[in-house]
């Protein structure tokens, strides 16, 4: 909490490679520390969240651990409750422009989040057990080699990218030219810096929108894992039937697995992990 107002901060990570344990830690930990500590976040929060990223990346490549072929993705969710006006920011749609709750978005991989909205017109469904309809916004994008953007962005920087055989499975490949292994699977990640050279980079990519009263209803973080198989409608349905509960990220993680299993050749499943956030308090604050 903050005098000019209320602040939340919700993150998940996904590691990859052999070190990408140490860098989802190393990441975690030093990126609130980064945010909390910057006397601008209340009033510049796009630039506080850019520039703890790069810091981020640049504090990572010091640590005595090799990230040539490990990185981590991040997906924060910043929500902010500012009372005036923020200062120096051009983009438009900022908290400036409708004072009260938002959710700024910071992310870099394919770690997402998610947003539950009622549909308008409808009931509030914000209690465990309503089957109101819904909207389900992803407030991010995947940054894979799949994406038309990202691609490109890759290919100027020298990248192949490479795509399997029709009907061979898997998924498109970041190559430095000329190789015939891989060096990334995502287009921005921590870590991973035999593929920065190639735009493989940290540079966090940053959306915001207001939290709007008696409509917004459930904020989701997840790594791919959990989407791999399951869709965002199927994720938020477990936490508005049991609520953003222990009990509703369980059960949403172990039908994520059981899909993984009955899909996988070898019955493995990937690592996931998941926050749950209700954004009833934050709305409903504003109604005192």
């Amino acid at each position: 909490c903050a005098d000019q107002g209320r602040v939340g901060l919700y993150g998940v990570f996904d590691g990859h490679g052999p070190n990408g344990h140490h860098c989802a830690a190393f990441v975690r930990s030093y990126l609130p520390e980064c945010i909390f500590s910057n006397p601008l976040l209340l009033t510049r929060p796009r630039e506080v969240l850019k520039q703890a990223f790069e810091q981020a990346q640049k504090m990572l490549m010091k640590q005595p651990i090799d990230i040539s072929s490990s990185g981590t993705t991040a997906t924060l969710a910043l929500l902010l409750d500012v009372r005036g006006p923020l200062e120096g920011e051009s983009e438009p749609a900022e908290p400036g422009d409708t004072p009260g709750p938002w959710i700024f978005v910071a992310h870099v991989g394919d770690s997402r989040a998610i947003l539950a909205s009622k549909k308008d017109d409808e009931g509030v469904c914000g209690s465990p057990g309503t089957a109101e309809p819904l909207e389900v916004t992803c407030l991010t994008r995947d940054h894979r080699p799949e994406d038309e953007a990202e691609c490109e962005r890759l290919r100027h920087h020298g990248a192949e990218i490479r795509t399997p055989a029709r009907g061979s499975g898997g998924a498109a490949r970041v190559y430095v030219p000329g190789q015939s292994n891989p060096v990334s699977a995502l287009t921005r990640s921590f870590g991973s810096s035999a593929a920065a050279e190639f735009g493989v980079v940290a540079a966090a990519e940053i959306s915001a929108r207001p939290i709007e009263r008696d409509k917004d209803l459930l904020l989701v973080l997840g790594t791919d894992g959990l989407f791999e198989f399951c869709s965002s409608h199927e994720v938020v349905s477990e936490f508005l039937r049991l609520g953003a509960s222990a009990a509703a990220l369980e059960a949403t993680c172990a039908k994520a697995r059981r899909r993984w299993v009955r899909n996988s050749h070898s019955g493995t499943f990937d690592d996931i992990t998941a926050i749950s956030v209700s954004l009833a308090p934050f709305w409903r604050e504003q109604l005192q």
